[in-house]
């Protein structure tokens, strides 16, 4: 549980996002740890709710760059929020994501930023799915900007994939296979 001298971070996701009060916070700041194995992820979820995550605003007032603009869109400051959401590259991504995931599954999604930087709390039958599939776009939004490639959801679809196939191999030779159908078995019967 956040104790009351709340950390500035944790000050600025409560306001920008609209969190009533810090159990809505810990249910966010614990989501990658219930939903990835992996602490590579883990991590990255983690840099991107405290804002260490090496955004161009971040590099510019730390003078290791000297623009701050995002760079895909090359027009608005780089947060977090606008790399992950807002540039218009990134939100025609979200948008195309919306379709693939109603065509997957049959469901209408309507991503919002919080759900996009925080993670979804609830609205869908496959929450978890959803914020497995949400983070890993974000890590390969973040590759793309260090690789300096333009993101297309294809990228990211394929990084979601590869770890469920990682995952079934892990399970497999751990002879736990039955854990590993009750978190993919949706998506193994969309795939029909």
């Amino acid at each position: 549980m956040l104790k009351h001298d709340t950390p500035p971070q944790a000050q600025w996701l409560k306001r920008t996002f609209s969190l009533v009060d810090d159990s809505a916070l810990d249910y966010y700041y614990n989501l990658a740890f219930h939903i990835c194995p992996d602490s590579k992820s883990r991590y990255f979820q983690y840099k991107i709710l405290h804002n260490i995550l090496g955004l161009n605003v971040k590099l510019k007032q730390m003078k290791i760059k000297a623009d701050d603009r995002c760079d895909f869109c090359h027009n608005c400051v780089e947060t977090r929020v606008h790399l992950f959401f807002e540039c218009s590259l990134v939100s025609l991504m979200w948008q195309e994501f919306e379709k693939w995931w109603y065509g997957k599954f049959n469901e209408n999604i309507k991503l919002s930023a919080r759900d996009i930087i925080l993670g979804v709390e609830s609205g869908t039958n496959y929450r978890q799915l959803l914020n497995i599939c949400i983070l890993d776009i974000k890590m390969y939004l973040f590759d793309c900007k260090y690789n300096e490639k333009s993101p297309i959801l294809d990228g990211g679809i394929h990084k979601f994939m590869r770890r469920q196939r990682i995952e079934h191999i892990i399970h497999r030779k751990r002879l736990t296979l039955a854990k590993f159908y009750s978190r993919w078995s949706v998506l193994l019967l969309a795939d029909l």
